[in-house]
């Protein structure tokens, strides 16, 4: 069973996950960051983008900017300004990169799950913990339409012959491992 992070007195943050919590945690980051990674581009025609006639950088329909989009997206790459043309270029300008981090963090958490109960998190690898724990987090609370306190409370007096049962409990377990993640980091 989980015992969430703590900080030794030498200041390392450690914590451990059973076999089954990892499992949970592994398929949610493949999930993760499958939905957050970069679609794939066309390859550009190097002889056309020397010449002019093609552009290197991505455009708004190539990172799926303009179709309707998974509103979990919406909830992790917010809009940047409230005017949709303003938001459709922030987006076309700071997504890409966005997607690139999200999906690197999520692989440093992926990788360590596999290093047996205990993990050990220096500081670049707890970040990367807090960033992974935090947008599966939120991509949960959008399918489980967590928008207030009141929403949360809700779920919570959920029985386990309610639908959403079993997914308020997943999104509890990483609200409990990303809250001792931030303390242990601040303490």
């Amino acid at each position: 069973m989980a015992s969430g992070f703590r900080r030794s007195l030498t200041g390392r943050i450690s914590g451990r996950l059973d076999a089954v919590e990892r499992g949970l945690l592994r398929t949610l980051v493949e999930q993760l960051t499958e939905l957050v990674a970069p679609p794939q581009a066309p390859a550009a025609d190097p002889l056309a983008v020397e010449l002019g006639l093609e552009d290197l950088d991505t455009s708004a329909s190539d990172l799926g900017l303009l179709e309707d989009r998974d509103p979990v997206l919406d909830r992790l790459f917010p809009p940047g300004y409230s005017d949709p043309a303003e938001a459709l270029e922030f987006r076309r300008f700071t997504e890409l990169s966005l997607r690139q981090q999200k999906v690197a963090s999520a692989a440093i958490v992926h990788g360590m799950l596999d290093d047996g109960d205990k993990i050990t998190l220096n500081p670049g690898e707890a970040q990367a913990w807090l960033t992974t724990l935090n947008d599966i987090r939120l991509a949960l609370s959008v399918r489980l339409g967590i928008e207030s306190a009141a929403d949360q409370e809700r779920l919570q007096a959920l029985t386990e012959g309610d639908d959403l049962f079993e997914l308020f409990t997943v999104y509890d377990f990483c609200t409990y491992l990303q809250d001792s993640l931030i303390r242990a980091m601040s303490g």
